[in-house]
């Protein structure tokens, strides 16, 4: 058996770092994770159900009507739910009073409501919320997190995560704002 040279050890080294280190860059943009943003555009959203709410109650269908909703799946030990936080309040208070609901979302059972509590104040999230929400995530098709929607005012998912790289979420809520009412909504 002929002995490898340290040139093609070299190579070999060279190689697998090269694989390790595009490996995450690949899994990001591969055609599976464009696909994954949940709900797609067009589809209508569903109603929510949760166990409980924090800062308000359920929001009922006729509330909704007429008004851009951004949904925000999330839970407690997800990094990126933590670090993409900040720039949801930021849109929160931009578009509060321009007739933009905002309706998080999480899978964390009633038991982790002092944590759940916990983590809107460390933001400062003052919009509805909802825990136990499992069904509802499922009916959103959330897969990854945080999740990211944004209904128009016909209640139809208008933008979702995984358009982001070609409209940003404040894009969307303006584009939203812009959508007239159908007469049969």
């Amino acid at each position: 058996m002929p002995q490898k040279t340290s040139l093609q050890t070299f190579g070999l080294f060279l190689t697998l770092a090269v694989i390790v280190a595009a490996a995450p860059l690949l899994w990001s943009v591969s055609p599976g994770s464009i696909a994954n943003g949940g709900l797609e555009p067009g589809q209508a959203i569903p109603a929510f159900r949760a166990a409980g709410w924090i800062n308000g109650e359920h929001p009922e269908p006729d509330r909704l009507k007429g008004r851009v909703i951004v949904v925000n799946a999330w839970f407690l030990t997800c990094r990126y739910c933590h670090t993409g936080m900040p720039e949801l309040v930021r849109l929160w208070d931009k578009y509060r009073q321009k007739d933009v609901v905002f309706v998080g979302l999480t899978h964390e059972p009633p038991e982790q409501l002092d944590a759940i509590r916990e983590f809107l104040e460390r933001y400062g999230v003052g919009w509805l919320n909802a825990y136990g929400a499992v069904p509802t995530l499922l009916d959103f098709k959330a897969e990854y997190f945080p999740g990211y929607w944004v209904v128009d005012r016909n209640g139809r998912v208008l933008w979702n995560k995984s358009m982001e790289s070609r409209e940003s979420m404040e894009q969307a809520i303006e584009r939203a704002l812009a959508t007239p009412v159908d007469a049969g909504s």
